[in-house]
């Protein structure tokens, strides 16, 4: 290639998006701190969080708490300026 001819730009392939951090486990000397009742939780939460059971608890989330929201806060009564106060 002489100095006169135009150089091509070399096209690099975008990296791939960054995968989410691995949940890990905590070391034994991090539980250990940790009183039996505060372990079974830990352990129980942790185990929730993850594969199977964090789509079920997204999915009753989802539908049953948003459903159970909608329903429970469907008939506020919304009240505008201070003098209509006394009237509720």
């Amino acid at each position: 290639m002489s100095l006169t001819e135009p150089k091509l730009a070399t096209l690099s392939k975008p990296s791939p998006p960054a995968a989410p951090p691995a949940v890990s486990e905590p070391a034994p000397d991090e539980l250990a701190v940790l009183s039996l009742t505060e372990r079974v939780c830990f352990r129980v939460a942790h185990q929730m969080n993850q594969g199977r059971w964090k789509r079920l608890w997204t999915f009753c989330q989802r539908t049953i708490g948003a459903g159970w929201i909608r329903l429970a806060t469907y008939n506020l009564m919304r009240v505008y300026g201070l003098e209509h106060l006394q009237t509720v």
